[in-house]
């Protein structure tokens, strides 16, 4: 993580918990990180899609209020009890 991605767009304090997925169609690829970061001063979780192909790239952040990650567990816990 460079020092212009953690000033604009994760936070000073980013903790990076790294990547947790790739998926690769031809050429192209992408990758999934999650971190812990701040953004509008507040904590949150962010989860970073980084996509790269022969000729573009493109990174996306999603950012994840505490609320938000809590929903994110149940629908979580629920997907792993039906696998």
């Amino acid at each position: 993580m460079n020092i212009l991605e953690k000033t604009l767009f994760t936070g000073k304090d980013a903790e990076s918990y790294g990547e947790i997925g790739e998926i690769r169609k031809g050429w192209l690829r992408m990758v999934y990180s999650v971190m812990l970061g701040e953004k509008f001063s507040k904590k949150c979780l962010i989860i970073k899609t980084k996509t790269t192909a022969p000729l573009s790239a493109s990174v996306q952040y999603a950012y994840l209020d505490k609320e938000a990650v809590r929903l994110l567990r149940k629908i979580c816990d629920d997907a792993l009890k039906k696998m």
